[in-house]
C-alpha cells in the first residue's frame, strides 16, 4: 500500500511539474505575442485623415471634442506651443485640401 501511494505521489508530482514547465514556457511566450500583435495593429493602422500624422490625427480628435489647447497639451503629455502648431498645420492643411468653405466639415 505504502508503494502504491509513494507511486502515485510521483506521479502526480511530475504532472505537476511538466505542467509548470508548460505554464512557464506559456509565460515567456506572452510578450512575444504581445509584440506580434502590436506590429500587426501599427501596420493594418492607416490614417483615417488622408495626410495627417499620427499626432495630428489626435490633436484633430480632441479639437473636435472641444477640447482646450492647454487641455489637449495634457492628455498628449505636449506642451501648448506644440498643440497649437499641430492645430496650424491641420488648419493648413484643411484649407489646402478644401479651401475655406470646406474647412468645417472636415473637422
Amino acid at each position: 500500500m505504502n508503494a502504491r501511494l509513494e507511486s502515485s505521489k510521483k506521479v502526480s508530482v511530475d504532472a505537476l511539474l511538466l505542467e509548470r514547465k508548460r505554464l512557464e514556457a506559456l509565460l515567456h511566450s506572452v510578450p512575444e505575442q504581445i509584440r506580434q500583435i502590436n506590429e500587426k495593429i501599427r501596420a493594418a493602422s492607416f490614417s483615417t485623415h488622408e495626410g495627417l500624422s499620427r499626432r495630428q490625427e489626435q490633436v484633430l480628435l480632441l479639437v473636435r471634442r472641444n477640447l482646450s489647447n492647454k487641455e489637449i497639451g495634457g492628455r498628449l503629455n505636449i506642451t501648448e506651443r506644440t498643440v497649437k502648431f499641430h492645430v496650424s498645420r491641420l488648419i493648413t492643411k484643411c484649407l489646402n485640401k478644401y479651401g475655406f468653405s470646406g474647412m468645417r466639415r472636415d473637422l
